[in-house]
């Protein structure tokens, strides 16, 4: 399964990666850290 990510600041456009890579769900936990609601505005 192609794994899509953007990075603007970090990669570049069209970049490729040919080696496997994992994913877990770390939205939760990234918006925590940045005192974010993981819920979104309003909750």
């Amino acid at each position: 399964m192609p794994f899509y990510m953007r990075w603007p600041a970090g990669l570049p456009s069209g970049a490729k990666y040919a080696n496997p890579v994992g994913h877990i769900d770390i939205f939760a936990t990234a918006a925590g850290a940045a005192r974010g609601d993981p819920q979104g505005p309003g909750h």
